[in-house]
């Protein structure tokens, strides 16, 4: 695992929270780069993931390697996500198919990446 100093991991964190933030500041402009996200949860949704991103990644070892031995379960992952797709064609509220969509790509991320693999 990359581990980076302190210094440049707490600037990067700040980086990227400064857009976050200043829309935040100015709803004005929020509402006009983020019109579909509403805007008091989106600066606390990207420091959420910061504060938990040890745990995702602890979880997204665990996950992967679980579906790397169980080959069905990333084809499972590929319907979800082409339903989630089709489901926000027809009009699904984004809040509910898009983490569809994220979920199901990690799940067929093994057996996507298995292919590269082979091929190359």
């Amino acid at each position: 695992m990359l581990r980076w100093p302190v210094l440049w991991r707490d600037a990067g964190a700040l980086l990227a929270l400064a857009p976050a933030i200043g829309l935040a500041l100015v709803p004005v402009t929020a509402e006009y780069w983020l019109p579909t996200v509403s805007w008091p949860w989106w600066p606390g949704l990207s420091a959420l993931v910061l504060a938990v991103w040890p745990g995702l990644a602890t979880g997204w070892r665990v996950v992967t390697q679980w579906v790397v031995v169980r080959p069905i379960v990333s084809w499972i992952g590929l319907a979800a996500v082409l339903a989630s797709l089709l489901a926000l064609r027809t009009g699904a509220p984004a809040w509910v198919t898009l983490p569809l969509v994220l979920g199901g790509v990690g799940l067929a991320w093994p057996l996507i990446a298995d292919s590269e693999e082979r091929s190359a």
